[in-house]
């Protein structure tokens, strides 16, 4: 929902807090999890790659969420999201990929962060392959 909250500054601590204590271990959140990502397919809301991540849509309900404020994302664009909803320092409502709000700006960024990884990939394969080498001399 994008209805305006007021800015309050213990209610920023309080959702602050709610995503800090997220309990991610807990069988209750990994059930809802498995579950968001089952109703999409195992797909990813975003690009349709395999879906590995579950995303909040809101923390207003943390550990109590509700099945329409989660979303099923594949790693590379849960990261991109999540990078840009902390760059914007967002806090109870987060970037909802169904949107065409920030669609253009998460394509660009989900290139280019795929980019940069397998940028380090390559060059840590380098590495692993040059290490060697170096050891016999």
């Amino acid at each position: 929902s994008g209805e305006s909250v007021p800015y309050e500054p213990s209610r920023i601590a309080v959702i602050r807090d709610a995503v800090r204590y997220v309990d991610y271990r807990n069988p209750k959140w990994r059930e809802k999890s498995r579950s968001c990502r089952a109703s999409a397919g195992f797909l990813c809301l975003f690009c349709g790659l395999p879906a590995e991540v579950t995303h909040h849509l809101t923390y207003e309900h943390a550990n109590d969420e509700r099945a329409q404020e989660l979303v099923s994302l594949c790693h590379i664009c849960h990261d991109t999201v999540t990078m840009i909803e902390a760059e914007r320092d967002m806090h109870l409502h987060r970037i909802d990929p169904r949107t065409s709000a920030y669609r253009d700006e998460v394509i660009r960024r989900r290139a280019d962060l795929l980019c940069q990884r397998l940028k380090r990939e390559h060059s840590q394969r380098r590495l692993r392959d040059v290490l060697p080498v170096l050891a016999d001399a």
